[in-house]
């Protein structure tokens, strides 16, 4: 399942780390004397920007040597940051800036259990849903009831995961001590062109990322091109045509010059919308997103890039059945 900013295991731990400072070294005495004496020591910023907590990492880029926090992350440290100082939690939240990318799939931390159970429950899933995600839309928006009741269950089920508390508690428990940090090993994160870049020893990761992401796509074209039968179906070609550039106009409408300029608008904004962030098209998350939406209709920020996009293969769905 798609998941917005840190892995679950990595929250839930930079959470906890937070509930402990609480004890110690942000306690409300301190807080209350602090206030009093309009100062913060720097012995506290040194604590929270050092390697044991890192803070300020949560909300940088992982191609920036950050941990790479989407928007539910930064909400969720600053909430609890709040509680033991709002203006600590102020002053780190105007970090939060630097952090853009969502989904995170190249985070450095491979939590090797959580992708091999997600993995099959996704396979069972997808085999009695008798689709994926996107399938499961394609086919509600051609009127296929047992796929709206897909829709609806596995909305519900990523709500669950996103918005409660279920998978900290749930999961995390026997599933968070097998995460294997990349970074123990010099590897920046665990996407292919990181891997490349640590095996060939190039310096330039961004560099490595083009080339295997161009060989990958030439060698899809090639085997798919290869079939006589795709190549005569002019449904096939464009389907596929339409889909990938979709997706690329989706990374250039939110990196681009109408990305950078909601960005902006959204970092003034007096109620900070959902997932104002570099992305493209993922259906997973949006659909735990759309429920929220649904439960507080009148939260209109809650509506994000996702929630539209989801809505829109639905539509386009629709018209074209």
């Amino acid at each position: 399942m798609t998941q917005a900013g840190l892995d679950p295991e990595s929250l839930a731990l930079l959470l906890q780390t937070l509930k402990e400072l609480g004890k110690d070294l942000i306690t409300p005495e301190k807080s209350l004397a602090w206030d009093e004496k309009d100062t913060l020591p720097e012995e506290v910023i040194r604590t929270l920007l050092s390697p044991e907590i890192g803070l300020h990492l949560v909300f940088l880029p992982d191609d920036c040597g950050g941990m790479g926090g989407g928007a539910r992350d930064i909400y969720r440290v600053s909430e609890e940051m709040a509680k033991l100082d709002l203006g600590i939690a102020t002053a780190f939240l105007a970090i939060a800036l630097g952090s853009e990318t969502f989904p995170p799939y190249r985070t450095g931390n491979i939590a090797w259990l959580r992708y091999v159970l997600g993995g099959l429950l996704f396979g069972v899933g997808m085999t009695l849903g008798s689709g994926c995600g996107n399938k499961t839309l394609v086919r509600v928006g051609g009127g296929n009831l047992k796929s709206l009741v897909v829709l609806a269950v596995a909305a519900i089920a990523a709500y669950g995961m996103l918005w409660t508390p279920l998978f900290e508690r749930a999961f995390l428990p026997w599933i968070g001590p097998g995460t294997v940090n990349l970074a123990g090993y010099g590897i920046q994160a665990q996407d292919l062109g990181a891997l490349a870049t640590k095996v060939s020893g190039a310096e330039n990761a961004a560099g490595s990322r083009i080339a295997v992401g161009a060989v990958i796509a030439l060698a899809v074209l090639a085997f798919v091109f290869a079939s006589r039968e795709f190549r005569q179906s002019f449904d096939n070609i464009l389907g596929g045509a339409v889909i990938g550039l979709a997706v690329v106009a989706g990374w250039w409408i939110t990196a681009g010059p109408m990305g950078r300029s909601w960005k902006e608008w959204a970092e003034m904004a007096t109620e900070v919308p959902s997932r104002v962030q570099t992305q493209s098209y993922t259906f997973i998350s949006p659909m735990g997103d759309i429920v929220r939406w649904i439960m507080e209709p009148t939260h209109l920020t809650f509506v994000n890039f996702g929630i539209v996009a989801l809505l829109g293969v639905i539509a386009g769905s629709f018209l074209y059945s």
